[in-house]
């Protein structure tokens, strides 16, 4: 717009000077032709003529006898039906477009200037369909932009929460392409970014599967070889030290007191291998399910921790778990309460496992959530120790979701959902 406003002034401008230079030209040559003697006489004949002749096109031609006139007008001309702001832009320097001519040595001159009112209504009306379509140009074009922009930048959105999915752990978000090429690029290669991120992480999940059952099992041979090869052996050395003291004479008193330590220490190591049994597999969890096994678990916590108190609550009607599920849920509940005697400072802690059947919510689920009073920490400043990366494994591996509240002087809130 402004090119085409700086060629219109410019050919403005030339067509005036053009004219007012050929003009004074001709007149001044034929004024060379008038005898010098005549030329005053001729005067009032000739501010007569040029009166009669008026204002040609572009041209106003008069005479004038003040020698200090200069011609410039201070008020520019204003043509009909065109705008004042397109004359001020188009309008060339007024003193450019006069010219003086003298006639004689007398004060008479004659004065010629340019009227640039024809020629910007000419150009006006030349320019204002170029304007128009120009705007109508811009706007198309504007709206054609802002179409494929915003269809690519919809599809940029569209990437940027698939982003966000992959962040929150869900990888079945696909983003379709939009058919521009160069987004499509960035799709696709998004899509197949999503594709191998979900292969590795059920890679992963297949691993740590594997490698929690391979740990379960070998927890549980370890717990069954304790039962009956450590066991049997303490028994046995108990039985011997009870046929010893049982049978030795009164008379060797020390040899009575020797049998009775033998007893008071086998019993005690077998207590601590029953312990040790326990925490390498519950063997309740196997005869009575999920519940008596945590029941057993809060109890003996509690006997063990009197600083915090433990509440267990059971909601539902609890079927038989699959024991991977089960093992996993009684390891989370163990691991977390692990966590708060260790870091919580708390008074008190709650357990609440929560039964779902499928009729009402679709699929059946257990809910586990667990509550403590105590200090909290930042999540985003503190590091994730090895019972928090191992509760948010199992969950994993159970394909469940967590989600943990905690904060300064807040406590802490772990909420874990599991599908049956």
């Amino acid at each position: 717009m402004t090119y085409l406003m700086l060629n219109v002034r410019q050919a403005i401008s030339d067509e005036l000077n053009s004219s007012v230079e050929f003009s004074s030209k001709l007149i001044a040559l034929s004024l060379r032709f008038v005898p010098s003697d005549k030329l005053e006489a001729m005067t009032e004949q000739l501010a007569s003529d040029l009166a009669r002749v008026g204002n040609t096109r572009h041209l106003r031609i008069g005479m004038t006898t003040d020698p200090g006139f200069s011609g410039v007008e201070t008020e520019l001309p204003a043509p009909d039906q065109v705008p004042q702001w397109f004359v001020r832009l188009v309008h060339p320097e007024p003193i450019t477009l006069v010219r003086v001519v003298q006639i004689g040595e007398g004060p008479e001159h004659i004065v010629i200037r340019a009227d640039a009112g024809d020629e910007i209504s000419e150009s006006w009306r030349e320019f204002r369909p170029l304007m128009l379509m120009l705007v109508v140009f811009g706007v198309v074009a504007n709206a054609l932009v802002f179409l494929v922009l915003g269809r690519s930048l919809r599809s940029l959105q569209s990437v940027s929460q698939a982003f966000q999915s992959i962040e929150e752990g869900d990888y079945e978000t696909t983003v379709p392409l939009v058919g521009v090429s160069d987004v499509d690029v960035i799709v696709n290669r998004f899509n197949h970014m999503r594709d191998v991120l979900k292969q590795s992480k059920d890679e992963t999940q297949s691993l740590a599967q594997r490698s929690l059952a391979i740990q379960e099992d070998e927890r549980r041979r370890l717990a069954q070889e304790l039962h009956d090869e450590l066991g049997q052996s303490i028994s046995a050395i108990k039985a011997l030290a009870v046929a010893i003291r049982d049978h030795t004479p009164r008379c060797e008193p020390a040899i009575v007191d020797s049998a009775n330590t033998v007893v008071d220490v086998s019993t005690e190591i077998y207590a601590r291998v029953r312990g040790m049994m326990a925490n390498l597999r519950p063997f309740i969890l196997d005869e009575l399910g999920l519940v008596s096994a945590l029941q057993t678990m809060i109890d003996d916590w509690n006997s063990h921790h009197e600083e915090c108190f433990c509440e267990f609550q059971v909601e539902g009607q609890f079927p038989d778990l699959a024991d991977d599920t089960a093992i996993n849920c009684y390891r989370i509940v163990q691991e977390a309460l692990t966590n708060i005697a260790r870091h919580a400072s708390a008074e008190r802690a709650a357990v609440v496992v929560r039964y779902t059947d499928g009729v009402e919510h679709g699929n059946g689920t257990v809910q586990i959530n667990i509550d403590d009073d105590g200090i909290g920490f930042n999540l985003s400043n503190t590091p994730r120790g090895l019972g928090l990366v191992g509760i948010n494994e199992r969950v994993e591996v159970m394909q469940g979701k967590l989600a943990l509240r905690t904060g300064p002087r807040d406590g802490t809130h772990f909420e874990i959902t599991v599908p049956v």
